[in-house]
């Protein structure tokens, strides 16, 4: 028997014309009945849905779900904290061990809405159905959809007591739904999933990077030596770059020195450059020098925006030729400081880059040179630069023109680099004259 009881035939309320799921041991009718609710908008399914969450068979409940998940998508409004009270209460374990499938084979979804529902989809000539998965993964994957329509900081408490219901599926809902608040009362709890092996640790670190303020700076910190995975180091790293604390640069150093990739030595330089400030000019500084580090520490400098740094970004854009990687880098952080002595370079960059693109027009890498040397004089905004500018010809292809030529894509990509080329020389004019 299931939550409606038995013996009872499918109604429909009268007054409300909300199908009502009173069945008798019939699942497959239940089912119908709370397929029927999720097409029902006002608001009066929500609660008969909320109820067929609680019901015995387990295609009932996660159908329920997909209903509810429906209509949040559509901007109904679910009762979040009654919504997670009878997360807590759903038998999570029974659920997962009956075996029982749900399949979603009433309707074709396109290819955004499955992703909106945030269900398990295959494809079959165009089409996206349900894949056949137990009704506990759909339980989790609707309820998580659920709480990302309006789930806040009011909700963490009920969040917590989720997480502690004791089974993989119902945390990782908690997880997710505490990520979601994006609040400070959220960092506790998924600090103790990232170092806890009974939980998500992946989707916890997530949440963690997008909860803003010193709470979850500190708990950043807190992880970074201790994080296992080199990859969850590195988006650490990244996110404490982002962060701007200061507090980051010395743990940034010692990962730059101790690990193992190339990339995470990127990531820490690139960050130390974000954060800014006299440590990490002394770090960034011999690293200007160093040619396995030269490109990453160049970039860093931009941001880090320390005259200090011009020497040797002056150098390393004056020895570069066309093929190095230090070229664009070197000349994009001397813009941004805003470096007067590299304009008659700039200016005889973009001459000869202009003269290059014109003889090949496939020639992708001298129009990124050129813009590089155009949107550098735009920061720089010395007037020295207008004749220079002036001379270099340049016009806009219409939209018509293009898509005229589509059926030649190299040539359309050539007509689009002569609109950006002629947006950035007229925009670099207008801020020099």
């Amino acid at each position: 028997m299931g939550l409606f009881g038995k013996n009872k035939k499918l109604t429909v309320a009268k007054q409300t014309a909300v199908p009502q799921p009173h069945a008798d041991s019939d699942a497959n009718a239940r089912v119908r009945a709370v397929e029927a609710l999720g097409a029902v908008r006002g608001g009066g399914s929500v609660g008969p849905l909320l109820e067929a969450l609680r019901d015995q068979n387990g295609r009932v409940a996660a159908t329920a779900a997909v209903s509810l998940g429906d209509l949040s998508i559509q901007g109904e409004r679910v009762p979040l904290d009654q919504f997670i009270d009878i997360l807590q209460l759903l038998p999570w374990q029974q659920l997962e061990d009956s075996g029982i499938k749900y399949r979603d084979d009433a309707f074709p979804y396109d290819a955004e809405r499955a992703r909106q529902r945030n269900l398990m989809i295959g494809s079959t000539d165009g089409t996206y159905q349900m894949r056949r998965t137990n009704v506990v993964y759909v339980l989790r994957d609707q309820a998580i959809v659920i709480l990302g329509h309006g789930v806040d900081a009011t909700h963490c408490t009920a969040l917590v007591r989720l997480l502690r219901v004791g089974h993989r599926q119902a945390a990782m809902v908690a997880v997710r739904g505490l990520a979601a608040t994006r609040s400070p009362e959220a960092v506790g709890p998924l600090l103790e999933c990232v170092q806890s092996d009974k939980f998500n640790a992946g989707d916890a670190l997530f949440g963690l990077l997008g909860i803003p303020g010193p709470r979850a700076t500190d708990a950043l910190l807190e992880l970074f030596e201790w994080l296992p995975q080199e990859a969850d180091r590195r988006r650490v790293a990244t996110e404490l770059g982002a962060r701007g604390d200061q507090r980051a640069i010395e743990p940034l150093k010692s990962y730059f020195s101790r690990s193992p990739g190339a990339d995470s030595r990127e990531a820490a330089i690139r960050s130390i450059g974000r954060i800014g400030g006299p440590a990490a000019v002394e770090f960034l500084q011999p690293l200007l020098a160093d040619p396995k580090y030269r490109r990453t520490a160049i970039s860093a400098a931009g941001d880090l925006k320390d005259q200090r740094t011009v020497p040797e970004l002056l150098r390393a854009f004056r020895e570069a030729d066309d093929t190095s990687a230090e070229l664009i880098p070197a000349g994009e952080a001397l813009g941004k400081l805003a470096c007067r002595e590299i304009v008659p370079d700039l200016c005889d960059r973009i001459v000869a880059e202009h003269a290059k693109y014109s003889a090949d027009i496939y020639d992708q890498a001298a129009h990124e040179r050129m813009m590089m040397a155009v949107q550098a004089l735009e920061r720089i905004g010395d007037p020295r630069a207008l004749p220079t500018l002036r001379k270099i010809p340049s016009h806009s292809v219409s939209e018509d023109e293009i898509q005229r030529n589509r059926d030649d894509g190299y040539y359309t990509a050539h007509l689009r680099r002569l609109n950006a080329q002629h947006a950035a020389l007229t925009r670099a004019m207008a801020a020099l004259s």
